[in-house]
């Protein structure tokens, strides 16, 4: 008897709050408000390092945001002169993206990712899968006239990268 005095309760609330609405049925609709990002279109590169993060691996300046080939960039200079960059491909997915090098699968907490490396030392692109056809790419390399550390260091620091932004990523 309690229960269906409980059942009927809820029902009335919910009678009272769509008529009082000016509605008179509740809508069930799960779609985003329209002014929500939709994907890595509304997303700034630069915005997925921010300095409260960027500092934990080494960098000390702000990021500087490009297009570069069509896909939204950021790039920072780490304290030891390797470079960092984030590029957003919001129609390139994972599979879509033909990698050369040698691919080791990795995971970014829940999102698939394909860590590459090739022949130049010291560098490490790190490919994350946001959707099915969309993802983000991290790099780390040597700056101009920098020794190369080991490449699986820089694989590491990709990683880290990638951890950092993942929260921030639709």
């Amino acid at each position: 008897m309690r229960h269906r005095l409980i059942t009927v309760l809820v029902g009335l609330v919910f009678s009272v709050t769509a008529c009082s609405a000016g509605g008179g049925s509740v809508s069930t609709s799960s779609a985003p408000p329209t002014n929500a990002p939709r994907g890595l279109d509304a997303l700034d590169a630069c915005a997925l390092l921010p300095a409260k993060d960027s500092g934990r691996i080494g960098i000390s300046g702000e990021g500087h945001g490009i297009a570069l080939d069509g896909a939204a960039t950021c790039d920072w200079t780490r304290q030891d002169g390797y470079s960092v960059a984030i590029r957003l491909f919001p129609s390139v997915g994972l599979d879509d993206i033909a990698l050369s090098g040698a691919k080791t699968p990795t995971m970014v907490n829940r999102r698939r990712a394909e860590k590459v490396t090739t022949d130049e030392a010291g560098k490490c692109v790190l490919y994350v899968s946001v959707a099915e056809h969309s993802s983000v790419q991290v790099e780390i390399a040597p700056g101009p006239g920098r020794p190369a550390e080991d490449t699986p260091l820089a694989c590491y620091d990709a990683l880290k990268v990638a951890f950092l932004a993942d929260p921030r990523l639709p």
